[in-house]
């Protein structure tokens, strides 16, 4: 839901892995602006009639970041932000002849929804909702999953990259805890980055949890390069 806030467009937008949180963002910039007492009264106000129990933030710069603290925000969580301009790394032996990919489907669904469960802990998990969203939240993107050459219909990982205004995203991408280090998730990315050099795409960014040193490894190792700010992930309550 978007509403008005002393001249600024704020959108107020569930969190798919927790349901009585919405994340807060300001698409025409400005946030911090309205960011004053009665303002910030006014958007826990909205969220508390849509019922929602917390307010997320997102920052993403030391001075976002001092503001959330000096409003006494709680630190939800931090991300590494990682970003890679070589869009064709050498990784020929680093992928399986067993994986191929393809589009994903709509009965895929159930066992890719079930792959991010089980990959992601419970407040990063996507529903439906969720990975529509990730799907339309540039202007292109690409969904594929990554199946057994031999079995077309079983899934083992998903992948959404997105693409806009000359720079690529990684959205989301995840394998089955019992199909991990095989190759498949490079896969994947190898896919993703071949349809963004088609759309001239110059660099690609991910973001990952701290604590999650496997995907920090493997994007490193694609040629992802870490930087120095990352994303913090802050909470109020709407009451």
């Amino acid at each position: 839901m978007s509403f008005n806030v002393e001249g600024i467009s704020v959108r107020v937008s569930p969190w798919p892995g927790e349901i009585q949180s919405c994340l807060v963002t300001s698409r025409s910039g400005g946030l911090l602006s309205v960011l004053s007492f009665s303002p910030l009264t006014e958007i826990k106000k909205v969220a508390a009639s849509l019922g929602y129990e917390n307010l997320l933030w997102q920052a993403t710069d030391e001075f976002t970041e001092t503001t959330y603290q000096s409003l006494e925000f709680d630190l939800r969580d931090r991300l590494h932000v990682l970003i890679a301009s070589d869009l064709k790394p050498d990784v020929r032996h680093r992928i399986s002849n067993t994986f191929t990919v393809r589009r994903a489907r709509s009965i895929d669904i159930d066992a890719v929804l079930e792959i991010d469960s089980m990959c992601f802990e419970p407040f990063w998990q996507l529903d439906q909702q969720g990975l529509e969203e990730a799907i339309l939240a540039t202007p292109r993107s690409r969904y594929r999953v990554i199946v057994d050459k031999d079995d077309f219909g079983s899934v083992l990982g998903y992948s959404i990259f997105g693409q806009g205004a000359g720079s690529g995203y990684l959205q989301r991408i995840a394998m089955s805890p019992g199909r991990q280090r095989n190759g498949g998730a490079t896969s994947l990315i190898v896919d993703g980055f071949s349809w963004l050099r088609r759309w001239r795409t110059q660099k690609v960014s991910v973001n990952t949890q701290v604590t999650n040193e496997h995907a920090l490894a493997l994007y490193v190792g694609l040629g992802f390069k870490l930087q120095r700010q990352g994303l913090s992930l802050y909470q109020c309550s709407s009451s």
